[in-house]
């Protein structure tokens, strides 16, 4: 199956772009397992003034994620499917009145917890177009709030309950393989390691490649430009599992050497290739579509202003559709803890800001 972590369109999600998209995508003869992202209906189907990108209401978001759900053919936008002993788990980005850029809804936030609930003990695979938290290492333009999946106090929490999750797979922030974040020690947040996905772009077309079994799911990297791995950036993730399916397992890794060893001189090139240098606008999610952003015109709609004036924070959002979670003394710990970091992060990078035009004014 193909999983794409959203942003199939490239702009605003415009009909027009939508018909773009369903061209490209209706060339795969495999299943699409999709999410949402913010350029796929986060956006009006016009630019504004000076070519900004206009907010959408509430009303004309639902009506994108619809378009996005008949576009893909997908029967439901959150969804989960069992393949290769492992349990896979989509998470739209579905906040009809989310002030960021990425916002599961509390019926999202809701099925997550049911659908882990039921499968206690298969390891979990969650598909989404955000990172979590903590996930990358240089704070991104787009600010904590806009770069990470919100609310991320309580997508941590529903997390820390479920051990069964290992991997949550993403885009959103464009991490290519050049660069350190990739294949970092950062990328793990608790016991959830995060798979960071590299746009596809005509100059540049690396895809994540997941081989799952029952004892263990394997992570690679593609160059579809070249047509091959590039091995040195392979993550094995291993489950225990009964023996006959570990041994079944072991066999597959053994063809997979094979496969690889009469490789060997194009790997080991491959593996040493000069992989393009990111794009920052790119790696970024495109900069100028920040929350604070001046290039971005949120509109004069009545629900989209009442929407950003309803909250100060994606917390306050959804505590007001979710009471019995806000009651949960776990959550409101792990909530002061989250806010005590998002305090220090800030203060942090007020006086990194300081010290740096000091810096500048000395010129050292």
């Amino acid at each position: 199956a193909v999983a794409i972590t959203g942003d199939l369109c490239k702009k605003i999600g415009s009909p027009a772009e939508y018909s773009d998209m369903i061209k490209v995508v209706s060339r795969f003869k495999m299943p699409i397992y999709a999410t949402p992202g913010n350029h796929d209906i986060m956006y009006r189907d016009h630019f504004g003034a000076e070519g900004k990108k206009l907010r959408t209401s509430p009303t004309e978001r639902k009506a994108k994620l619809e378009r996005f759900r008949k576009a893909l053919k997908l029967k439901k936008l959150r969804f989960s499917r069992k393949m290769g002993g492992h349990l896979l788990v989509f998470l739209p980005n579905d906040d009809p009145k989310g002030k960021h850029l990425v916002t599961l809804s509390t019926a999202t936030l809701n099925f997550l917890k049911e659908t882990l609930k039921k499968n206690p003990d298969v390891p979990t695979i969650v598909f989404c177009h955000a990172p979590l938290a903590g996930s990358y290492v240089k704070p991104r333009k787009l600010g904590f709030y806009n770069a990470n999946a919100q609310p991320h106090a309580k997508i941590s929490a529903i997390l820390k309950k479920n051990p069964q999750v290992f991997l949550w797979v993403s885009g959103h922030l464009h991490i290519a393989p050049s660069s350190p974040e990739y294949d970092n020690k950062a990328n793990k947040v608790g016991k959830v390691t995060v798979i960071h996905t590299p746009a596809i772009t005509p100059s540049s077309s690396w895809m994540r490649v997941l081989d799952l079994s029952p004892a263990r799911a394997k992570v690679r990297t593609y160059n579809a430009k070249t047509g091959k791995y590039v091995k040195k950036l392979d993550r094995v993730f291993k489950h225990k599992v009964n023996k006959d399916k570990k041994d079944e397992d072991e066999k597959q890794d053994d063809k997979d050497k094979e496969i690889d060893s009469d490789k060997d001189d194009d790997n080991a090139a491959d593996d040493n290739i000069a992989i393009e240098p990111e794009d920052d606008d790119m790696e970024e999610g495109e900069a100028d579509i920040g929350e604070d952003d001046p290039t971005v015109d949120y509109g004069s709609d009545d629900d989209a202003n009442d929407s950003d004036n309803e909250a100060d924070s994606d917390e306050e959002v959804d505590s007001a559709g979710d009471q019995n979670s806000s009651t949960d003394a776990s959550s409101a710990a792990e909530n002061a803890k989250e806010v005590i970091k998002d305090l220090i992060r800030v203060i942090t990078d007020f006086l990194k800001g300081i010290w740096n035009g000091i810096l500048k004014i000395l010129k050292v």
